[in-house]
């Protein structure tokens, strides 16, 4: 695959980081009654890579991220797609 043909695929790439503030997606609420919010500990970029056809619109690439749930104080590693934004981190280059 040339590199241009790669770059095709990340239309569907919701990059985060470390620091962003986050809270669950709706559909994959934990707890009944609230979603959980919490702060981007640790990412592996483009970890997953989803294919739902052969069709190249189809290819949906995630981050697994580790988050550390505030309210209830433990950490979870999952796909992105099953976080929202609520906060992003101000500098992204910098390191935290």
């Amino acid at each position: 695959m040339s590199h241009n043909e790669s770059n095709m695929y990340d239309h569907s790439y919701k990059g985060f980081c470390v620091g962003d503030i986050v809270q669950e997606h709706e559909f994959f609420t934990y707890f009944e009654n609230e979603r959980m919010t919490g702060i981007i500990v640790e990412i592996e970029k483009k970890y997953y890579n989803f294919f739902q056809s052969l069709s190249k619109e189809h290819h949906i690439i995630q981050d697994k991220v580790k988050v550390y749930w505030f309210s209830y104080g433990f950490m979870e590693e999952l796909s992105g797609d099953m976080l929202m934004l609520i906060s992003r981190v101000q500098n992204e280059n910098k390191k935290i």
